[in-house]
């Protein structure tokens, strides 16, 4: 039996950076929700800010640095690290792929302006 490649959307992000993110789950919707309700009472705004940051974490397969005159840094975060985003992306990155994990988990409404580019990477990344 054959393994298949696994199937990547491709987020060129404003710095230049790419990220590669997979496909969501349903089971990744409901970790990320468990995990973002636990501790935040009733404060709605602090669970909505978490469960996109717990889908992030959840989906985050790999960074792609940019280098000057060479190859690109591949990096693919253990889970360690994506406990840590601050160290591997900055804020307006951060916000970039929000806005794209917003937009692989469900329907919304799009924004005007700098959005990041999505593209579906059929063979994967190596």
């Amino acid at each position: 039996m054959s393994q298949q490649a696994e199937q990547l959307y491709r987020v060129v992000l404003s710095t230049g950076k790419v990220a590669y993110l997979r496909e969501p789950l349903i089971s990744d919707t409901e970790t990320a929700t468990a995990i973002a309700g636990k501790g935040a009472g009733d404060n709605h705004a602090l669970i909505g800010v978490r469960l996109q940051k717990e889908m992030l974490k959840a989906i985050l397969v790999m960074i792609e640095t940019p280098v000057e005159g060479g190859n690109p840094i591949q990096k693919r975060p253990t889970l360690q690290e994506k406990e840590q985003l601050d160290k591997l992306i900055t804020v307006p990155e951060y916000s970039q792929l929000i806005k794209v994990v917003n937009k692989l988990s469900g329907p919304g409404e799009g924004e005007a302006g700098n959005e990041p580019v999505i593209e579906f990477v059929a063979g994967g990344v190596k």
